[in-house]
């Protein structure tokens, strides 16, 4: 029972890792889009369905003739964030640096386009460190926390 707690803990601490995880994946994800638009002078949904990122393949799978980057954002979002998604570790925090990228995306020049990937990347960073503080804050007292609240349950029982 004390094990199980304390690993109930200590899942907790690994979602917080996941989170950092996701954020520095997506700060690559972001690095690379860049290069693609505006080094490879790639059309956006080229440039998101050639990439390797359930992100970007998802969000060009969503696109629409006629149609605004950020209803596809918001309809690949949907499947991103479910369990098991990419994005599922995510808070809504995180989602909204996200939704004001597609929002703004393949809006304007290049100029414009780089200012803006540069904008969230550093946005994305800081995020990312402020998820490993975190966690670094929270996961052993996560762990103590499970074990204690085992022990508190075995002598309640005994």
């Amino acid at each position: 029972m004390v094990a199980g707690c304390f690993w109930m803990g200590k899942a907790l601490c690994f979602a917080g890792h996941s989170r950092a995880k996701t954020l520095s994946e997506l700060t690559q994800v972001l690095r690379r889009l860049q290069v693609r638009m505006l080094e490879e002078i790639m059309p956006l949904q080229d440039a998101l369905s050639s990439m390797d990122s359930p992100l970007t393949r998802g969000v060009a799978a969503q696109m629409r003739p006629n149609e605004p980057l950020d209803a596809a954002w918001k309809r690949a979002r949907e499947a991103l964030c479910r369990r098991g998604g990419m994005l599922d570790s995510l808070r809504e925090e995180d989602l909204r640096v996200l939704d004001g990228l597609f929002e703004n995306l393949g809006l304007s020049g290049r100029v414009d386009q780089r200012l803006l990937l540069e904008k969230v990347e550093k946005e994305l960073e800081e995020l990312e460190k402020a998820a490993r503080r975190d966690n670094d804050e929270h996961g052993k007292l996560y762990g103590s926390l499970g074990a204690l609240a085992g022990l508190a349950l075995a002598v309640c029982i005994l």
